[in-house]
Parts: structure tokens; sequence; C-alpha cells
């Protein structure tokens, strides 16, 4: 369900992404053919970018990992617990507020 959701909001980005720019450079073109064709590249673009995953591959020596002390692993446990979190719920009650 979180892979429909990502992918709705990717493709809901692009569309607009696309409508923005056919709105502001060729709304007044007279070229409707090739606003034709741009409004439709946009479409097919917005179902098939969204789809495409890119991944970086790291490679990790192994002899640096030997060579750390204990100190510096719970160092690093610590940094961990402090994660960023979003408080969704305050968010939601903003834009009400602002809307």
């Amino acid at each position: 369900m979180e892979a429909l959701f990502t992918f709705m909001i990717k493709s809901g980005a692009l569309l607009l992404l696309f409508y923005c720019a056919y709105y502001f450079l060729l709304r007044k073109e007279t070229f409707f053919k090739n606003n034709r064709w741009f409004l439709l590249a946009g479409l097919f673009t917005s179902v098939i970018l969204p789809l495409i995953v890119f991944t970086k591959v790291v490679l990790v020596d192994a002899d640096p990992i030997a060579n750390v002390n204990n100190n510096q692993i719970n160092t690093l446990d610590t940094i961990s617990d402090n994660a960023f979190n979003i408080n969704w719920n305050l968010i939601s009650h903003f834009i009400v507020l602002v809307s």
C-alpha cells in the first residue's frame, strides 16, 4: 500500500510539473498538434518515470572496522537513537489553521 501511495505522489508531482510547463510556456501557442503531443508525453512520462528506481552501490573495506574501539561504537549507537521524527498531527493542525 505504501508503494502505491509513493507512486501516486510521484506521478501527481510529474503531472503538476507538466501542467505548469504547459500553462506557462505553451498555453498561447497555436501549434495545437505539438501541444497535444506534449500533453500526451506528459501523461506517459508521469506513469513510467516513477517506476524507475535508482540504486547506488557503496563498497566498504572490511579492514577499518576491525580497528574501531568500544567508545566509538557506543557513540554511534547514541547518535542513531536520536533519529528525526515528524509529528504529522501537528503538521495537519497547522495546515488546517492556515487554510
